[in-house]
């Protein structure tokens, strides 16, 4: 009706389709919501000239869609002059350049860019906090947006009160059942997870919360409810819940095929992600061509040199060796650890693993003095960025420990084997498969150099 009384090229128009972009967007229909977003950017430019506040929250509103779709490149250009025509038109101090910052800490996210990211997100905090009040709505996603670029950069005990005053804000000023507090408590449960402080139990929990509440207030077949069925399938994984984990992460990859479409990176992840559960099923059959899906999907759609492709490429190495293609393996290997050295942080987490990961691989190989220098490597740069009391250590110093074993290095190896089981008793708890698993290995290397010393003895 509006739009046929006033015509198609009227600044009211362009009003009613970006707010019906708005609402597309929060039902994760990107493409139309991005057409409507289009549409009424071309109708404002027209209108209201090219540096106009409405046009840079729609060219900021556009941004996340593209992001959301990992069409990154159209995303940059698009939140770059948003911010340009933002700071304009409101003034650097605005509340509405400070959301439109946000969007582009977030498009700098998905390029891997995590330490600017946070810088952006710490000048909209700055600007809500004097300008909103300390319980806005707007300021606790503020807050959260940054407890998860945190969480990125392992710098999760900065992440952790940001995570809960957010939520405290969230459920004062929306409501504890609100679809946002859901997706905050989800953020808090990832964060808890990576921590595992003894909050594997608490984690679940709040996984469990978000879920209950999405689904409640989303719909079951909303993909931010597959996000948090993915996350909360990948804690299970970690507690050795095998066959509830599996189940989650298929019903999360049915949801995000319909409601996604086939070529999604997110998608491309949970494909990774249940790939990566039935190698440790021992299924490779069935995990070797969701493997290599999601790698395929994720090239085509991030490109081949970005950090959560060289996650993926790591996970299917080790798929590969375990099926004994050692020379596709290592190959695989290289490649993901040289992507990560070339990123924005070259002492990032992820190349600490994958590092780590390789290591295992070439110890295999009897490559030892190669092995040692990985895990060595792994090992700092994990101390400088966790702290020598993280448990992520628990398993590189079970992992160097055997290998200093087959060295015949049994003092060394003891004492990280100790280390080992200290953390893990804290973190995972004495029930953990891991955790029996170090046991095991330790009381090998015991009665080994026990052997040795009686062997020595006559």
């Amino acid at each position: 009706m509006g739009e046929k009384a006033l015509g198609p090229g009227h600044p009211d128009v362009a009003g009613w389709l970006s707010d019906r972009a708005d609402l597309l967007r929060a039902e994760c229909n990107y493409a139309e919501a991005d057409a409507l977003y289009l549409r009424a950017i071309e109708i404002g430019e027209k209108t209201l000239g090219l540096e106009h506040p409405d046009l840079a929250a729609r060219l900021s509103n556009r941004a996340s869609v593209l992001r959301a779709q990992w069409k990154i490149p159209e995303a940059i250009s698009l939140s770059l002059r948003a911010t340009d025509i933002g700071e304009k038109t409101l003034g650097a101090e605005h509340p509405g350049h400070a959301a439109i910052l946000t969007t582009r800490a977030w498009v700098l996210a998905a390029q891997g860019k995590y330490a600017e990211a946070d810088s952006l997100c710490l000048r909209a905090i700055d600007i809500g906090e004097e300008t909103l009040g300390p319980d806005h709505p707007d300021l606790a996603g503020w807050l959260n947006d940054r407890a998860v670029l945190l969480e990125k950069l392992g710098k999760y005990a900065e992440a952790a009160p940001l995570s809960f005053l957010a939520i405290d804000m969230a459920e004062r000023t929306l409501g504890p059942d609100h679809p946002r507090v859901s997706v905050w408590l989800g953020n808090r449960a990832s964060l808890l997870e990576k921590q595992k402080q003894g909050g594997y139990t608490q984690a679940d929990s709040l996984y469990v919360r978000a879920i209950h509440i999405g689904e409640r207030t989303l719909g079951t077949d909303h993909p931010d409810c597959a996000r948090w069925l993915v996350n909360r399938a990948s804690l299970l994984e970690k507690m050795g819940k095998y066959a509830e984990a599996d189940s989650l992460y298929l019903r999360a990859t049915e949801i995000g095929e319909e409601m996604l479409g086939p070529d999604h990176p997110d998608l491309a992840g949970w494909l990774n992600d249940r790939a990566v559960l039935l190698e440790k099923l021992g299924k490779y059959a069935e995990a070797d061509p969701l493997s290599f899906l999601a790698i395929d999907m994720a090239e085509r759609t991030l490109g081949p040199d970005h950090p959560r492709v060289s996650v993926w490429l790591g996970n299917r190495a080790s798929l590969l060796e375990k099926q004994g293609r050692d020379s596709e393996a290592d190959r695989l290997y290289l490649r993901a650890i040289e992507i990560g050295e070339k990123g924005s942080d070259p002492d990032h987490l992820q190349l600490a693993a994958m590092l780590n990961n390789r290591a295992v691989f070439v110890e295999n190989q009897g490559k030892y003095a190669e092995a040692d220098h990985l895990y060595l490597r792994a090992i700092d740069i994990g101390e400088r960025m966790l702290g020598p009391d993280h448990p992520d250590f628990a398993l590189w110093f079970g992992n160097r420990a055997s290998l200093l074993v087959k060295q015949g290095k049994y003092t060394e190896a003891d004492s990280l084997y100790v280390r080992a089981l200290n953390i893990g008793e804290r973190t995972l708890g004495s029930d953990h498969p891991e955790f029996a698993g170090w046991l095991v290995n330790r009381a090998s290397s015991l009665g080994k150099q026990l052997t040795n010393l009686d062997n020595d003895m006559f």
